[in-house]
């Protein structure tokens, strides 16, 4: 099964990296191969020259990205949350994907972490609702990681038990296969 992260911010040295890096440690752990798409490396130009565009007149650095997550099986959006929701860098970059074919079917995981005690939790309802106005199927369990910095060192070691049962429950739920029992529980 082909795996896109979409690390959602481009802030260097943030802990959503290293919150990424691990799940893309225990992803391949799990065999599955794994793409890494980081909104840190794209250049914002890129989207700009992408916005409002066809494919054809699109940044060819922004299609890669788009092609890499329409080609993925599933995508984990792992994001920090930033005033109370999501980074406005991943908004743009979503508005700039060809709609709505760019995520229709998609089944996609999201994973919210902050500093203080929300992980994410409005962020997460906010991205759900785009992701399913896009047509994805977002996965149950949205993930919430608050006080991060309690939890989580900057050498890629998660220290709490409990998240690292959290993130492995989440992972087990979106890589499983889909079925029309799934989506009525």
């Amino acid at each position: 099964m082909k795996i896109a992260i979409l690390k959602s911010t481009n802030r260097k040295n943030s802990t959503t990296h290293s919150i990424s890096e691990y799940y893309k440690t225990e992803l391949e752990k799990n065999g599955h191969d794994v793409d890494w798409v980081d909104l840190e490396i794209l250049p914002i130009l890129a989207i700009a020259n992408s916005m409002y565009k066809k494919n054809e007149n699109k940044d060819e650095t922004f299609l890669d990205y788009q092609n890499r997550l329409q080609t993925a099986d599933r995508i984990f959006v792992i994001f920090p949350e930033y005033n109370g929701s999501y980074p406005g860098l991943l908004k743009y970059f979503i508005d700039a994907l060809t709609f709505p074919d760019s995520l229709k079917g998609k089944v996609i995981a999201i994973t919210g972490i902050s500093s203080g005690n929300q992980g994410g939790a409005v962020g997460s309802s906010h991205l759900a609702d785009i992701f399913s106005y896009l047509g994805a199927w977002v996965v149950p369990m949205r993930l919430r990681l608050p006080q991060i910095k309690l939890h989580f060192d900057y050498e890629n070691q998660l220290l709490d038990e409990e998240y690292k049962k959290l993130i492995a429950l989440q992972i087990q739920q979106a890589t499983e296969p889909i079925s029309i029992v799934n989506t009525l529980v």
